[in-house]
């Protein structure tokens, strides 16, 4: 896999480009769609995220909807955060919806001291 980031971006620019795929935090399990992306948002955040990219990688523009998901999937790679799609058919048309998933077991996480006292 390539390296894609030079710095690992900032959690608080991460959680504010996830509001523009309708979502609040890295831990929300809603479910959203391409039309839901707020493009003219996530574009204008993506000056704020170019400069973590690699040189080579920051090819960020045209912003498609699709350019957003693989942007999302790139950004939330670096969280242990996956994106996971399910084809749905609503009134007759189907659709992608796209929600998060954590790809780190939670096990792993935290650790409690039980030693005598």
């Amino acid at each position: 896999m390539p390296v894609i980031f030079r710095n690992k971006p900032p959690l608080e620019l991460v959680e504010q480009i996830l509001e523009t795929f309708g979502l609040k935090t890295t831990c929300d399990k809603a479910w959203f769609t391409k039309p839901q992306i707020h493009l003219d948002k996530l574009e204008i955040l993506l000056v704020e995220l170019e400069p973590y990219y690699m040189p080579c990688m920051a090819v960020l523009t045209p912003l498609t909807q699709s350019r957003a998901l693989t942007i999302l999937r790139q950004i939330l790679r670096e969280y242990g955060i996956s994106i996971k799609s399910v084809e749905k058919s609503t009134g007759g048309k189907k659709q992608i919806w796209y929600s998060i998933h954590s790809t780190q077991t939670n096990a792993n996480i935290f650790t409690v001291d039980l030693g005598s006292s």
